[in-house]
């Protein structure tokens, strides 16, 4: 989850197996508008260059290549 949440810049990381951490965290969103409002807008532009466009060009791109071999 490291490499793709940055914790409180486009999410909330929590230690692995914690109940009462991942509570803390739902707590703490539910909580704070402002910082639910900018890990959702970071979460967006951080998944961006995943989108379905940018990935069905990047295969067809790859199967041109190979089909040219």
């Amino acid at each position: 989850p490291s490499e793709i949440v940055k914790n409180g810049i486009n999410g909330l990381l929590v230690e692995n197996h914690s109940v009462q951490k991942l509570a803390d965290a739902f707590i703490k969103m539910f909580e704070d508008d402002a910082l639910y409002n900018t890990l959702k807008l970071n979460a967006k532009q951080s998944v961006e260059h995943m989108g379905y466009g940018k990935i069905k060009t990047e295969w067809e791109n790859c199967l041109n290549d190979v089909l040219k071999l």
